[in-house]
């Protein structure tokens, strides 16, 4: 049986405090659409529960689980989930970009789930979204391995350095994952280097700067930078 085609939501504002306030699209618009984008796009931080391998990178390497599958964004996912079965055109991104506050300059992709699970006329109506509402689009994606539709668009989601150059080498500005006693280079330890030489900067805000993904925008692809490192959680 053909699987039904993953759809998306859009939320206008945020209450975030890493974040900032943005518009934010959720992958999914119930709890199996979102799981199973994640499942397509081979992240490796999906639990065991939803047949994930549950941050089992390598044979040496493992991570703490996603952090959205618990917690708060959890639930407010599934808050999203059951207004989108009464009134979906709520969650429609021109009406969710309009709402947006004036100081949002960025659209997040995703709150949860992976935006590989969407494809190239999805990819292209949320870009042209965006352009139209003069903002950039800010997020990350597991299955830059295929999804080529996003390159240039968004952040490669890499769980190793050695990824990291992989998905560099493939075109894509790149994030990685830094385990959780991760110790950095230089002066203020928020640096580090690839196995092939390319430099990567720890996120500020986890280093404790004064800012939000709204103001700092490292991570938005199109533009140059180095790789973006995120320390694992505990």
């Amino acid at each position: 049986m053909k699987q039904k085609k993953i759809d998306y939501a859009v939320t206008p504002r945020s209450g975030n405090v890493k974040t900032g306030d943005m518009p934010t699209l959720w992958v999914g618009t119930n709890k199996e659409q979102a799981i199973a984008s994640c499942l397509k796009s081979g992240c490796k931080l999906v639990p065991k529960r939803f047949g994930g391998k549950d941050g089992r990178i390598n044979s040496k390497l493992k991570l703490k689980p996603c952090y959205a599958w618990q917690g708060s964004v959890k639930m407010a996912a599934a808050s999203i989930y059951r207004s989108f079965a009464t009134n979906p055109h709520k969650y429609a991104i021109e009406k969710a970009l309009k709402k947006s506050v004036r100081s949002a300059t960025v659209i997040r992709i995703t709150g949860i789930g992976d935006p590989a699970a969407l494809d190239s006329e999805q990819a292209q109506e949320i870009t042209a979204a965006a352009q139209h509402h003069n903002m950039k689009l800010y997020g990350f994606t597991a299955g830059w391995r295929f999804a080529k539709w996003w390159r240039g668009k968004l952040m490669a989601s890499t769980f190793t350095l050695e990824e990291a150059d992989k998905a560099l080498d493939d075109g894509w500005r790149a994030a990685t994952v830094l385990p959780h006693d991760f110790v950095g280079e230089g002066p203020k330890k928020n640096t580090f280097t690839t196995p092939k030489g390319r430099k990567g900067v720890v996120c500020p805000y986890i280093m404790g700067a004064n800012l939000t993904c709204t103001t700092c925008k490292l991570c938005v692809a199109e533009k140059k930078g180095p790789i973006i490192g995120f320390v694992s959680h505990r």
